[in-house]
């Protein structure tokens, strides 16, 4: 079943009229450009100091740690209620962020930045799961969930461009510090508008931490289908943290596009996941998001592995925006899906996992930032069997999904 325009319209409305929905998006909102623009002066900060060497390492040394933390750091969203959990991120991102800007104001060695840093980096992971485990309290319809879900999506596509243009704005100003600053002020501010965010009531079981926190693995071992969304989330996430890198091996050695090769070629996937994050809205109200999902999984890498073959700039720029709408579905049916179809009570757990994976898959592709030539031969490799691959494990997964859910 979908909805006509004016019910999607309506839907999209209440979610916006709902005080305590409209709070979470708000907070979000600030959250997700700072969560770029952090990111962006951390790699800045280690360039200037060592170059392209020290950004993988310093990458690598911040995502492996928040990769583990992140599914044990979710529980809190299953413990507490969710609004307060979400506030506790958002002041805990705040305080570390203001410990990082006061590191570089006083010229503190470069570990201490690091490692402030890094504590900034592992509190971000927090909010995530905690956002996406309350948004099913706050929603009083599914279709309101799928439309806040949308409007979620809607926000990190907006990301994509608001994040680097502060970052680039601050760092001109005063320093990869000035990032930091500003971004603990706000995450602070809302931080205390997180407070004011009140879901319906909800039980939550006091049990042991550490066994608590693994909750979230078994009920993916106990959720074949949850298990093989993850799985998918934690693929895509690789092939859209490898754009990072190839899009700089594309505008240089494949396209020669020039030093605004990369930033164009970036900015055409951030397009094409604004657009796609408007569309998605003519998924509210469907009960069946499967064949949506798995239209999403072949257009990110469908486009992805032809970009190989085309023949100029304008071509690339078509494909990668292609892959940037696929991402916006992707995303919201994913999100939708696991919120459908794993217990409340262990939700966030379950999102945390997801956190650790995706954070884990961006480990990965920094790990292979040792020069052009090996970006080069990973395109070609690409474009050689992501298509096929795509056809293949999107069949494969349609029927091991039918297999478990009704989706």
């Amino acid at each position: 079943m979908s909805l006509d325009r004016g019910e999607t319209s309506g839907n999209v409305t209440a979610v916006l009229q709902n005080r305590s929905l409209r709070r979470a998006l708000i907070a979000f909102t600030a959250f997700r450009p700072t969560e770029s623009a952090q990111w962006i002066a951390i790699l800045v900060y280690a360039y200037g100091r060592g170059g392209s060497r020290e950004v993988g390492l310093v990458a690598i040394g911040m995502l492996l740690p928040t990769a583990a933390l992140a599914p044990f750091l979710a529980q809190i969203g299953d413990r507490v209620n969710r609004e307060r959990a979400l506030a506790c991120a958002y002041l805990a991102i705040g305080v570390a962020a203001g410990l990082t800007a006061l590191a570089a104001a006083l010229s503190l060695p470069a570990i201490a930045f690091y490692a402030f840093a890094t504590l900034a980096t592992i509190t971000i992971s927090m909010v995530r799961p905690t956002h996406l485990s309350a948004l099913p309290e706050l929603a009083e319809t599914p279709a309101q969930l799928t439309a806040a879900n949308a409007l979620s999506s809607t926000i990190e596509a907006l990301a994509i461009f608001v994040g680097p243009l502060l970052a680039g704005l601050l760092i001109a100003v005063n320093g990869p510090g000035a990032v930091f600053g500003a971004s603990s002020l706000l995450m602070l501010a809302v931080g205390f508008l997180a407070l004011a965010i009140h879901a319906r009531t909800r039980i939550t079981e006091r049990k042991d931490p550490v066994g608590d926190a693994l909750e979230g693995f078994r009920e993916l071992r106990r959720r074949p289908g949850a298990r093989l969304l993850l799985g998918f989330v934690a693929g895509q996430t690789m092939v859209i943290g490898a754009l990072d890198v190839l899009t700089v091996v594309l505008a240089y050695s494949v396209l020669a596009m020039g030093p605004s090769g990369p930033g164009v070629l970036s900015a055409a996937v951030g397009v094409g996941g604004l657009l796609g994050a408007a569309a998605t809205v003519t998924l509210i109200g469907r009960e069946r998001l499967a064949p949506a999902f798995f239209a999403g999984v072949a257009v990110i890498g469908v486009p992805i592995a032809l970009i190989a073959f085309a023949n100029g700039p304008a071509a690339a720029v078509v494909l990668l925006g292609i892959a940037g709408i696929g991402k916006s579905f992707f995303e919201v049916t994913a999100r939708t899906l696991l919120q459908r179809s794993v217990d409340d009570d262990v939700l966030a757990r379950v999102f945390g996992v997801q956190e650790g994976l995706s954070m884990a898959a961006l480990a990965v592709m920094y790990s292979d930032r040792s020069g052009s030539a090996r970006c080069s031969r990973t395109l070609r490799r690409m474009a050689g069997s992501a298509a096929p691959n795509s056809a293949r494990w999107t069949n494969l997964s349609a029927s091991r999904a039918a297999r478990h859910f009704a989706w």
